[in-house]
């Protein structure tokens, strides 16, 4: 199937807003996603669109800060307080009302925006990775001295609400999580304790938890050379494409969208791709 690339950074508003669109996507049918009726639809909360089965979107969590840095730019891409900033927040709040998330008003505190999001990144792609949580789990029993075996039976399974496989509706509803407890919940998902609350659930959940241990992937995801190497490869790609925003969505044929309400225009634009060039080869 045809691929969107979709980089994302776990403490970008708009980034959150794509996630929201992933986990529905993967983890609702169209009958199930709950937003209100009215008489037109916002393409930027559209998860009902013909081409989201046509085109595969593949979320990456990248460090953002690092791409900023490489080009140049050593502050803040918002300045707080800001009309840019109020007007983002105010946008961030009415959007997730329109998809059908129940939440509080969210206003940013330096208590808990921005953080370090290095260990949910790197878990994120033990989770979709089945290569990478391969050689993590080799790693780490070289390192532990203990044996640790990972049963990967589990990617071969569908989701019984929208047919995705049990990769992209874990790992969907796993980037949809992590969101939400630094903008709805405020907590710290660098914390151990936030993470388990994420995780095992989620195991459960998805019937996975007879083939993963919470703990046993965050281990990973602290101390592998490969976990930690998963989100640099990611990030160093997001540099090579010139990214200068998150959420941006990559065409293979390199075409880039910025922002969450192109979501749809990336993936019209891959299948397009692919039916005049793709399919004459």
């Amino acid at each position: 199937m045809p691929r969107v690339i979709c980089y994302l950074e776990f403490n970008s508003p708009y980034s959150f807003l794509a996630a929201v669109r992933l986990y529905q996507l993967h983890n609702k049918s169209p009958q199930d996603v709950h937003q209100p009726q009215r008489v037109f639809n916002y393409p930027s909360d559209d998860v009902c669109h013909p081409v989201f089965s046509k085109v595969e979107i593949i979320p990456r969590p990248i460090e953002f800060g690092i791409v900023l840095k490489n080009s140049g730019q050593n502050t803040i891409p918002i300045t707080p307080g800001s009309g840019r900033a109020i007007y983002m927040w105010k946008d961030l709040n009415s959007s997730l009302e329109r998809m059908g998330i129940v939440s509080k008003e969210i206003r940013p505190d330096a208590s808990w925006f921005p953080q370090k999001v290095n260990i949910p990144n790197r878990i994120f792609y033990l989770l979709h990775n089945k290569d990478l949580l391969i050689s993590s789990s080799e790693e780490l029993s070289d390192l532990t001295k203990t044996n640790v075996l990972i049963d990967q039976t589990w990617r071969e399974t569908k989701n019984e609400f929208s047919g995705s496989t049990a990769t992209d509706a874990l790992t969907s509803e796993y980037i949809f999580r992590i969101f939400s407890k630094i903008f709805i919940e405020n907590k710290k998902v660098s914390d151990e304790t936030v993470l388990k609350e994420v995780l095992d659930p989620l195991f459960k959940k998805h019937k996975v938890d007879k083939f993963l241990d919470s703990s046993t992937i965050i281990e990973m995801a602290k101390l592998t050379k490969s976990a930690k190497q998963s989100v640099f490869y990611s990030t160093n790609e997001a540099i090579e494409k010139k990214l200068f925003g998150v959420p941006t969505f990559v065409t293979e044929d390199e075409h880039l969208f910025w922002g969450n309400d192109h979501m749809i225009d990336a993936a019209v634009c891959e299948y397009e791709y692919n039916v005049k060039f793709v399919s004459k080869i």
